[in-house]
């Protein structure tokens, strides 16, 4: 995170699958991350977002393997698992005796210093390394659950959803014991170390699992602000949860008299152009305006859909007389604009000439 760029706060990404089961050979077992990722994988790079597609499998005796295809996808200040439905026989389920499921994020010695919230602990608990006792019944089990840690360094928030098993409880995970150890009786593994480990656990008192489906979905936001509370972490959850919704009012608008004996702006054209500054290898695009009658009097701006003027272009002289301009999708900070649509304004002496654009890359 930029408030701590020289601190690694992460230690482990856990998951856990644990039962016991009366086929030969198997027993009291625990399944962790450390044996679910023997899997092959692929990574797919992009410009603003990255994919990584996990195939790991779990082999029981008798049973065989158990496929647990997922999907990681990465953001610059986020990244999300998508393990939604994972189909499975509720008869390998009974043969293995699957009991107990739990995914969580523990955090390293660097994060000592912060406190955890959620949703059923609002005044949030020191995260120190030393055990603390927090509510661990969920608000409500169908949907989705929100857990905070944030301190001096940042703010991580963990979006999870709930799994759907009809004979199964589903509590808050939550283990800050700098001895390590786990709550749910598996084998520790990273650091060996419990540093503000949250998650969710979902497990039964009776002999398996009842589903034929396994969720394994969450989001993890990685936010560059120090020191927020449970507020701030409901409002991200809801952003989250809630589609962004624009509103807007249209606004009448009379065009000024024109004096035919003045040039006008006309014969505008918004056309592609190549090399394609975001990715040349695929594509050719560039916002290329061409006119025959422009001068050093015209401008033209770049709006976003918030009315914010995003760059500033003056035009250039081209060939036969004409003038362009270029936009290679640059802010006016020298940052590169995110996609999305945007509204460019030629504005001249006498008239002025806008259209809307989609910029992606």
């Amino acid at each position: 995170m930029a408030a701590a760029p020289e601190k690694n706060l992460l230690d482990r990404l856990k998951l856990r699958l644990s039962g016991k089961s009366f086929l030969p050979g198997l027993g009291r077992y625990t399944c962790n991350e450390d044996t679910l990722n023997n899997g092959s994988s692929t990574y797919h790079s992009g410009c603003v977002r990255a994919f990584h597609d996990q195939r790991p499998s779990v082999s029981f005796p008798v049973v065989g393997r158990l496929k647990a295809d997922h999907q990681w996808e990465y953001y610059p200040y986020s990244f999300c698992i998508g393990a939604s439905g994972i189909a499975v026989q509720e008869s390998i389920l009974q043969l293995i005796g699957l009991n107990s499921i739990r995914q969580s994020l523990d955090l390293s010695l660097h994060a000592v210093g912060g406190r955890f919230y959620s949703a059923s602990n609002l005044d949030g608990v020191p995260i120190d390394g030393n055990p603390e006792t927090i509510a661990t019944t969920l608000q409500q089990t169908d949907g989705a659950q929100w857990l905070l840690a944030s301190g001096p360094w940042g703010t991580i928030e963990m979006i999870v959803e709930c799994p759907r098993i009809r004979n199964a409880a589903v509590s808050l995970y939550y283990h800050d014991n700098q001895a390590g150890g786990t709550l749910d009786g598996s084998i520790d593994t990273g650091d060996k170390r419990s540093i503000g480990d949250m998650g969710l656990w979902v497990h039964t008192k009776k002999n398996n699992l009842s589903t034929d489906r396994l969720n394994i979905d969450f989001t993890c936001y990685l936010i560059n602000e120090p020191n927020h509370n449970a507020a701030f972490g409901r409002r991200l959850f809801q952003w989250d949860q809630n589609d962004l919704m624009l509103t807007y009012q249209e606004q009448p608008h009379s065009a000024e008299l024109v004096d035919p004996d003045e040039p006008m702006l006309d014969g505008w054209v918004l056309q592609p152009g190549a090399p394609n500054p975001f990715n040349p290898q695929r594509s050719t695009w560039q916002a290329v305006l061409q006119a025959p009658a422009a001068g050093p009097k015209t401008e033209a701006r770049i709006y976003n859909l918030l009315g914010q003027c995003v760059a500033v272009l003056a035009p250039q002289a081209a060939d036969q007389g004409s003038w362009l301009f270029r936009w290679p999708g640059l802010a006016a900070s020298g940052a590169l604009a995110p996609d999305g649509l945007y509204i460019l304004r030629i504005q001249g002496p006498e008239q002025t000439f806008s259209q809307r654009f989609l910029l992606s890359r």
